[in-house]
C-alpha cells in the first residue's frame, strides 16, 4: 500500500513538473481568452434576446430530450478527447477551435435557464472552461511537437551542400570548404532539435484530469 502511495506521489510530481514546463503558460492564456469569449457570447445573447428566441427555443427542445449523462458521454468527453489528441496532426492546430466553440456551446445552454440557475450554471461553465482550456493547451503542445517530429522524419540527409562539400574537397578550396562545413553542422544541429520526445503519459493524465473536472462541474451545476 505504501509503495502504491509513493508511486502516486511520484506521478503527481512528474505531471506537475510537466505542466509547469510545457502547459502552464499556454493554459493561462487560453483560459483567459476563453473566458472573454464566453462573456462576449453571454452578453451578446442577453442583449439580443428577441433575435435569438427561436434559436434558444430549438436548443431548449433538444436539451430537454437529453439528460446530463447523455451530454457528457456523447458530447463533452468525446470533444475533450478530440481537442487534445487532434494534436497528432502536424501543422494544423485543430485544438484552437475549442477556444471559441466550447464557450459558445456553454453560453447557449445557459441562456435557456432562469436567473438563479444561470448564476450557478455560469460558475459551472467557468470551471469547465478551465478544464477544457487545459485539454486545448495540451492539444496545442502535442501539435507543436508533432510538427517538429514530422519535419525531423522528412528532413533529407543529402542535399546541395553535400555536393558543394565534395567539390571543395576535391578542388582543395579550404576556405569555402570551412564555410559549407559550418553551414552543414548548423543545419544538422537544427534538425537534431526537431527530434523531440512526446510525453504521451502526461497527455493521457491531462485528458483524465480535464474530463473529471468537466464531468463533476456538469453534474453539480447541470450545464
Amino acid at each position: 500500500m505504501k509503495v502504491k502511495s509513493i508511486k502516486f506521489i511520484d506521478i503527481v510530481k512528474s505531471y506537475f513538473s510537466f505542466y509547469k514546463k510545457s502547459l502552464m503558460k499556454k493554459h493561462i492564456i487560453i483560459y483567459i481568452i476563453s473566458l472573454i469569449v464566453f462573456a462576449f457570447f453571454l452578453v451578446t445573447f442577453m442583449n439580443n434576446l428577441d433575435g435569438i428566441n427561436q434559436l434558444l427555443s430549438e436548443i431548449k427542445n433538444i436539451e430537454n430530450s437529453r439528460n446530463i449523462f447523455s451530454i457528457l458521454i456523447k458530447e463533452k468527453i468525446p470533444v475533450t478527447f478530440l481537442l487534445l489528441f487532434s494534436g497528432i496532426t502536424p501543422f494544423i492546430f485543430i485544438p484552437v477551435i475549442g477556444i471559441i466553440g466550447f464557450p459558445y456551446i456553454l453560453a447557449t445552454t445557459i441562456m435557456n435557464m432562469n436567473v438563479i440557475n444561470m448564476v450557478i450554471a455560469c460558475i459551472g461553465a467557468i470551471i469547465q472552461i478551465f478544464a477544457m482550456s487545459l485539454a486545448i493547451s495540451a492539444g496545442i503542445y502535442y501539435c507543436a511537437l508533432s510538427t517538429k517530429r514530422f519535419r525531423y522524419n522528412n528532413s533529407t540527409s543529402f542535399g546541395l551542400d553535400d555536393v558543394k562539400k565534395q567539390i571543395y574537397e576535391s578542388t582543395k578550396k579550404e576556405e569555402k570548404l570551412k564555410v559549407v562545413t559550418a553551414k552543414m553542422e548548423n543545419k544538422a544541429e537544427k534538425i537534431k532539435k526537431l527530434n523531440v520526445k512526446i510525453e504521451y503519459k502526461a497527455l493521457v493524465i491531462t485528458f483524465v484530469i480535464s474530463t473529471l473536472v468537466i464531468c463533476i462541474a456538469s453534474l453539480i451545476t447541470g450545464v
